[in-house]
């Protein structure tokens, strides 16, 4: 799955999840500054994340780099990496 595609995934789970129109969602929106969303938002966010992309955990030794992102596209440039470790982990 490439960056692109994460985004929209990222996208309707925003949409769907939070109500948040889709044009809003672009790859500089910030989670708190442009989309507003507030502390319990962001963990549930971080819950969606891992159902959506079972290669990230947003836990663990990966928390600290996850708790750092602030724009949607770090969010999909961090999974992205992610999914792309885990492929190259089966390989």
């Amino acid at each position: 799955m490439n960056r692109d595609q994460v985004i929209s995934r990222l996208q309707e789970i925003l949409q769907r999840e939070f109500d948040l129109p889709v044009e809003q969602c672009r790859p500089d929106a910030t989670l708190r500054g442009t989309l507003g969303m507030h502390s319990l938002q962001l963990v549930s966010l971080a819950v969606l994340i891992e159902e959506a992309f079972p290669e990230v955990r947003t836990s663990g030794a990966d928390f600290d780099s996850y708790v750092e992102l602030e724009s949607l596209g770090e969010i999909a440039d961090f999974i992205a990496a992610k999914i792309a470790e885990a492929t190259a982990a089966k390989s």
